[in-house]
């Protein structure tokens, strides 16, 4: 669906759904995959180790996803 913000005939906006984009919002969305499974602990499981997981930008258009690559946490026992 596209929506059409009317300030007058010569200087109309799309606004696209979310996920799409472009002028007349034919561009699907650059959007992120599910995040990936937490690493094992590093070095080692323990209170103060961390372990991480990773998700990848599908882009559809070749722009950006917005948000983190990557996700830390510390263990806490």
């Amino acid at each position: 669906m596209i929506l059409f913000s009317l300030k007058d005939e010569l200087h109309s906006k799309c606004e696209c759904d979310h996920g799409y984009t472009g002028e007349m919002c034919e561009e699907v969305a650059a959007q992120w995959a599910e995040w990936g499974q937490w690493s094992p602990c590093e070095p080692i499981c323990g209170v103060g180790r961390t372990h991480k997981r990773i998700r990848i930008c599908i882009r559809a258009n070749h722009s950006n996803c917005h948000g983190q690559t990557e996700q830390v946490s510390f263990i806490q026992s």
